[in-house]
């Protein structure tokens, strides 16, 4: 089953080695597959929003489709991924406020889980 994920861990091989924690190491395998994983949701996510004529939800999930290449950029290039990490981390705080104020104005299902990743991060 591990070897399913070595091509996404792979993206960042470069920062896994330059990293000497083992803790970090861990820290930039999951910052991959967290943003690898974002792209093939995103993209699930656009197409359906696409056919089922949603769109704010469109637009939503475009930025972020948008700004995870962009962010997976910045960490490949720059070897910033703490920045990425704490990037993602003002992300996710943002997507729980707008699900809170302006599409479901209550506490959801979604609002829990990412209140769960942005703990997890």
């Amino acid at each position: 089953m591990t070897y399913f994920f070595e091509p996404i861990g792979g993206i960042f091989s470069k920062l896994v080695i330059k990293e000497k924690d083992p803790i970090n190491q861990a820290r930039i395998k999951m910052l991959a597959y967290i943003l690898v994983l974002y792209l093939l949701f995103t993209g699930i996510l656009i197409i359906a929003y696409s056919l089922g004529g949603e769109s704010l939800h469109l637009i939503r999930v475009s930025i972020v489709s948008t700004t995870t290449v962009a962010l997976i950029a910045l960490a490949y290039f720059t070897h910033a991924w703490k920045t990425v990490s704490h990037i993602i981390l003002w992300f996710h705080t943002l997507a729980v406020w707008s699900n809170l104020s302006i599409y479901v104005q209550d506490i959801s299902i979604g609002a829990l889980q990412f209140i769960w990743i942005v703990g997890a991060l």
